[in-house]
């Protein structure tokens, strides 16, 4: 009977099956009922395939080993050669920098009798043997020329023969469309085996992050000259320190770029840099504490060419950045914002603000805009505490609802708390249209207070606590070691900030609140799991919709906690898009040291 319904019912069964987590078990009871579903499920299941080490202390320990122990050769070769994007990622909790010397267990090489000496030298060389060993297992059963999208997001360099000039993927795996690498900038190895860049030639996006040596910029640039005729998306993080004077050069080349995102990219030549954002194909720039970005900016403004970009994030500081040395600077981002009027998405980041009423008259200039982010922070003089969340103040609100007036933002973004934002969106109600509200806390003030399992307390779920998983579903135990015990003083606050929470949404989801908001985020999403504990994401109760990754909270709420996050963001981009916007880790290694994470 199942074999002869359509492939996009068959295909609507499999989202269901994903996102009920079936087990190996139920899997073969599906073969039985239907081979042509089964083995369109297989085609799906294994297009998209990710290993990953559970903890960032043992990089060089990837699950390759239980994928290959729980199948048998045959059925190792037949699924991996269904595989099309293949990726390798881990956790980036509490270590960013020195992964590769550092984050390593003495697991595989002990093997083969390789030398533990306490030397960076030769934990250096065991950790890429072990990464090379599992690596060989996987690529070994990989189709030539099958992958179509490749991400290396270990925050480790890479072993040799895999981007080599005569490694893996540049040999046997040259129709890569997608390409993602987070290396280690801190290795002294970065960039050495990294040659295989300049043969692959049909790159459509090409993601990285970090880039600190010019011998790395150069590859950077061979590439883009080599893919100038199919790259559509670019985003690249740089070194404070690179002076990168050619790159801008080539990426006036590209004729299909749509989508540019530079982090910390020195802008030198001004003038020439506005000319190449100013071409008309671009659709998204991102810019995040790149230094001089608002002089070009304010020249950008200027330029008679149409600008019609649709999304634009910026991440700046008005302290201690360059760009405030200039007083034409000042109001260059509003002056910007204000010379067109195409934008559907701004998410803004800024960091000690001196007027922050400007940005928000600039949203009434883009009339389409579905999505406004703004966060704020602040440096502060704690040593237990590096920065700290500023929350909007109380004279901006009456601004805040002239450019909610609209009705046409759906998704918002902000600092505030929810007593606050509860008493803010009460008062211009009427205007409200929003689906998807973010609140977001910052900082390690919040670490030391598990708000999800005083959420599931509350509503009377404690049973769904040990179903958590991050992002990545690795184990909640990597932070743990580093975690003090509040005091009686935060648990009290931290106590009052769930209730504050529970409340907002008890009337935002109820009858007298917020009519179109299905999602409450409450939390910093913006560096992935690392303060997961402190992340919460309500949504609005489907009294048709099963418990699926929900908890069994009372049926008198109007709301449900989401229990799997990463499910949750697979189903819902756009709202994902929004809860972790404006990210803060590319301020983790800012050259003045005024933020550290």
């Amino acid at each position: 009977m199942i074999d002869k319904l359509p492939s996009e019912l068959l295909l609507a069964i499999f989202d269901l099956v994903i996102f009920f987590r079936v087990s190996d078990y139920d899997w073969n009871s599906i073969s039985l009922v239907s081979r042509r579903f089964y083995q369109l499920i297989i085609l799906l299941k294994y297009r998209t395939i990710t290993f990953s080490s559970e903890s960032e202390w043992s990089l060089n320990v990837l699950n390759t080993h239980r994928f290959m122990q729980s199948r048998s050769p045959s059925h190792i070769a037949c699924h991996l050669g269904l595989v099309r994007n293949l990726r390798f990622v881990a956790p980036f909790r509490v270590a960013q920098f020195n992964r590769c010397s550092f984050r390593t267990v003495l697991w595989y090489s002990n093997s083969r009798g390789v030398s533990h000496e306490p030397d960076n030298e030769h934990f250096h060389t065991d950790f890429i043997w072990d990464l090379l060993d599992q690596l060989g297992d996987v690529f070994g059963n990989l189709k030539p020329g099958a992958l179509s999208s490749f991400w290396w997001h270990l925050g480790t360099c890479l072993p040799s023969h895999v981007l080599d000039e005569d490694g893996y993927i540049p040999r046997f795996q040259y129709n890569i469309r997608d390409l993602s690498l987070r290396t280690d900038p801190h290795c002294p190895h970065a960039g050495l085996r990294l040659k295989g860049l300049r043969h692959l030639k049909k790159l459509r996006s090409l993601r990285w992050q970090q880039i600190v040596t010019s011998e790395e910029l150069e590859l950077v640039v061979g590439c883009l000259e080599n893919n100038s005729r199919s790259l559509e998306l670019i985003d690249l993080e740089f070194a404070p320190e690179i002076r990168s004077t050619p790159f801008m050069d080539t990426i006036n080349n590209l004729a299909d770029l749509h989508t540019l995102s530079l982090g910390n990219f020195r802008f030198t030549e001004f003038i020439k840099a506005a000319f190449t954002l100013s071409i008309s194909r671009l659709r998204s720039l991102t810019l995040r504490s790149c230094p001089h970005q608002l002089v070009v900016l304010q020249i950008l403004s200027q330029l008679n060419d149409p600008i019609l970009l649709q999304h634009f994030e910026i991440a700046l500081d008005e302290a201690h950045g360059i760009d405030t040395l200039s007083e034409a600077a000042d109001h260059a981002l509003y002056s910007f914002l204000e010379s067109f009027h195409t934008l559907e998405h701004l998410h803004i980041l800024v960091s000690n603000p001196r007027n922050m009423e400007k940005y928000f008259q600039a949203v009434k200039h883009h009339p389409s805009m579905k999505c406004f982010v703004y966060h704020t922070r602040s440096y502060v003089m704690d040593p237990r505490r590096s920065e700290s969340t500023l929350h909007m103040p109380v004279y901006l609100l009456a601004d805040l609802g002239l450019a909610l007036s609209s009705g046409a933002i759906q998704n918002l973004g902000l600092c505030l708390s929810p007593i606050t934002a509860k008493a803010v969106f009460q008062s211009f109600l009427p205007n409200l249209q929003i689906q998807v509200l973010h609140l977001r806390l910052s900082g390690s003030e919040y670490q030391l207070y598990n708000m999800r399992q005083a959420l599931l307390s509350e509503l009377g779920g404690q049973h769904a606590e040990s179903r958590f998983d991050d992002a990545m579903g690795f184990p909640g135990t990597d932070l743990d070691w580093y975690e003090a015990s509040p005091d009686l003083f935060e648990v009290q606050a931290n106590s009052m900030a769930v209730s504050h929470l529970l409340s907002l949404a008890n009337w935002a989801f109820g009858p007298n609140g917020i009519k179109t908001l299905n999602i409450l985020a409450y939390g910093d999403f913006s560096c992935g799991d690392r303060y997961k504990k402190q992340q919460a994401i309500l949504v609005r109760a489907d009294p048709d919709a099963g418990p699926i990754s929900m908890s069994t909270a009372s049926k008198r709420r109007p709301y449900r906690i989401v229990l799997h996050h990463s499910d949750f963001f697979d189903k819902h981009v756009g709202a994902h898009e929004t809860i972790s916007a404006c990210p803060l880790e590319t301020l983790i290694d800012n050259s003045d040291n005024i933020w550290s994470l």
